[in-house]
């Protein structure tokens, strides 16, 4: 009876081990369980990130890709102002050029006037140096045309008196 006393005391140690071991068992797997469905609900949102991610990624691309369209539009319309600078630059300074031959001309064409009114204003002094002698002999004539009138005029009565006399009887 001892023995199996024994035995079953020792069947009941094992069991009650078991027991434990089946407990441990369980509470593992649990707990590997709660792992197992936390580590799932990690994996699904990484799933979600790595598909926003892939979004992002294609909506990155698609930027990328629009930004290449309006870098080389932008680069094709740098190219076309840039040669439009290069042809406002040839015009303004063919411009410039034709504008500094113009005032040449024009201080030319002053200096030629100038010469022109100095030779003008000269001659004018000269004519009216001229006229001023003319005058003066026209003045001078008409003294002396004076003069031969009131001459003349005496002579007139002179030879008037004379006729007068004339006829007097003798």
């Amino acid at each position: 009876l001892r023995l199996q006393k024994t035995h079953v005391s020792q069947q009941s140690a094992q069991y009650t081990q078991q027991q434990e071991e089946i407990r441990a068992l369980e509470m593992a797997k649990r707990e590997l369980e709660a792992s197992a469905s936390e580590h799932q609900k990690q994996r699904q949102q990484m799933e979600t990130d790595v598909s926003e991610w892939k979004e992002e990624c294609i909506c990155t691309r698609d930027d990328l890709e629009q930004t290449g369209v309006l870098l080389t539009t932008a680069r094709e319309q740098l190219a076309q102002l840039t040669d439009k600078h290069t042809q406002l630059e040839d015009t303004f300074a063919a411009k410039q050029l034709d504008w500094e031959r113009l005032q040449q001309t024009i201080t030319d064409n002053v200096r030629k006037l100038e010469l022109a009114l100095g030779e003008a204003v000269a001659r004018l002094r000269q004519l009216e140096s001229q006229n001023a002698a003319e005058r003066a002999v026209a003045d001078e004539l008409r003294a002396q045309q004076a003069v031969m009138a009131a001459k003349l005029a005496e002579y007139s009565k002179l030879s008037e008196t004379l006729f007068s006399l004339s006829r007097l009887p003798h």
